[in-house]
């Protein structure tokens, strides 16, 4: 789990992030673009589920090194993949992040981890950082479907963004 964050550009399953973008309602001012972006108050974010298992080590390079992740939305038994999210403001300054999470497989009763702080420190406006809520997800055989939902929220400002994502558990 990474609780600081190097920002950088952001290369995510050929999807290049790029910091100069700007959306012009400034509610929706969106620094992130592409599919699974959701942004409010400057505030945009994305979450991936990546099979590297280095991810971190690829996190943790210099900022003028762009990592490339391997994403997927499928495992199989014995495989596993980490949820990350990423978020980048259109304003710098200190930026307080509080996250949460519900996890709703399939079969079973969803799980939810209430909110808590998952970044805090000073941004730079256009630069991608991590938040520190990574998930670890293993397959063991099952099947179906488990949904992944993350709040984040600003501290500060109280917008709220809500990401989804999922995986498809098979044989």
């Amino acid at each position: 789990m990474l609780r600081g964050g190097w920002a950088r550009g952001l290369v995510l399953c050929g999807l290049a992030v790029v910091g100069s973008a700007m959306a012009t309602n400034a509610e929706a001012a969106c620094v992130l673009k592409g599919k699974g972006v959701v942004c409010k108050g400057g505030l945009s974010a994305m979450t991936q589920l990546v099979t590297d298992k280095n991810w971190q080590k690829k996190w943790n390079t210099s900022r003028e090194s762009t990592p490339v992740f391997r994403s997927t939305n499928k495992l199989g038994p014995g495989e596993s993949a980490t949820l990350l999210s990423f978020f980048a403001a259109d304003k710098s300054g200190m930026l307080e992040l509080s996250c949460e999470l519900t996890i709703k497989p399939s079969t079973g009763k969803a799980q939810h981890y209430p909110m808590q702080a998952c970044f805090a420190g000073e941004v730079t406006a256009g630069d991608v950082y991590m938040t520190g809520a990574a998930l670890t997800v293993n397959s063991d055989g099952e099947t179906g479907r488990t949904e992944f939902t993350i709040g984040i929220r600003n501290d500060r400002t109280g917008a709220k963004l809500t990401l989804k994502n999922g995986v498809q558990f098979s044989q």
